[in-house]
């Protein structure tokens, strides 16, 4: 899959909190979301959300949080969704 290798070379080159790793994941999330893969969206939208976080990257948080939010209430875990979304948003 060309985003996993894509993941895994900035991963390596760039490091895993560079903003086009971070862009990396949540794309991987966007598209395992797509194929009904919750668990791997979940996975990658976290990472990514935390990635931003830790950057300080305040509109890709916002975006993150939007959508592992999404991801969450697709699986109907609605109270995680909305602790997310009371962790980073004002």
């Amino acid at each position: 899959m060309l985003y996993r290798r894509n993941l895994e070379g900035s991963e390596g080159v760039l490091g895993v909190d560079h903003p086009d790793t971070l862009l990396s994941m949540y794309n991987l999330a966007e598209l395992f979301e797509e194929k009904g893969d919750h668990s791997s969206a979940e996975s990658f939208a976290r990472r990514s959300l935390e990635g931003y976080a830790s950057r300080h990257m305040t509109t890709d948080v916002k975006d993150g949080v939007e959508q592992l939010s999404d991801i969450l209430r697709r699986q109907n875990k609605k109270e995680k969704a909305t602790a997310l979304e009371k962790m980073y948003l004002p």
